[in-house]
């Protein structure tokens, strides 16, 4: 369905902390997959948005369930 599919988590020192930045990218191989992109973008995000809350919950404990959708990638 893609191709050149790419995941990176970057890591920065910050004034409060740590901050780590998801992106992935990726080529879509034809265009049904290029029509289905919204859904895959979302699914996409949604398994980054785990991997960072899985990361974070596992380093600050007193965190858990704190909203990470200001840090969509």
């Amino acid at each position: 369905m893609v191709s050149g599919w790419r995941a990176d988590f970057a890591v920065a020192n910050s004034d409060g902390g740590t901050v780590v930045t998801a992106e992935s990218t990726f080529r879509t191989n034809n265009l049904l997959v290029w029509a289905m992109l919204p859904m895959i973008r979302s699914k996409f995000h949604r398994t980054q948005q785990a991997i960072l809350r899985g990361l974070r919950d596992s380093l600050e404990p007193d965190r858990r369930g704190v909203d990470l959708s200001a840090s969509r990638s």
